[in-house]
């Protein structure tokens, strides 16, 4: 099965495509990518997603999965905090500013 993984930093990105035997994990196809290698990371250390939804190193592949490489996991709190930034510089950029004390509060 064909699969593609990203590893992305603010510095660069760089996405692979794989082939793994049917059966594969997420895990697998880190180490198919040649990124741990590459980039001196620590697999220990590292997250995964699929499609940008996060995923255990043991979930098995399917054909055509797009893998995220990332550093662990947030936690929750830590999730809602940046989730909460997000929404709120949205909110500042795109809203009139009368309106954004409202929105905020």
């Amino acid at each position: 099965m064909n699969v593609t993984v990203i590893w992305a930093t603010t510095q660069l990105q760089d996405v692979v495509a794989v082939e793994l035997a049917p059966g594969a994990t997420l895990a697998d196809a880190l180490r198919a990518s040649g990124f741990v290698a590459q980039y001196g990371l620590e697999p220990a250390e590292l997250g995964f997603a699929r499609f940008g939804v996060r995923a255990s190193g043991t979930a098995l592949l399917t054909e055509g999965d797009r893998i995220e490489i990332d550093y662990a996991p947030l936690d929750d709190e830590m999730a809602k905090a940046g989730v909460w930034a997000c929404n709120r510089q949205f909110i500042f950029r795109y809203t009139d500013p009368e309106r954004q004390t409202q929105a905020v509060a």
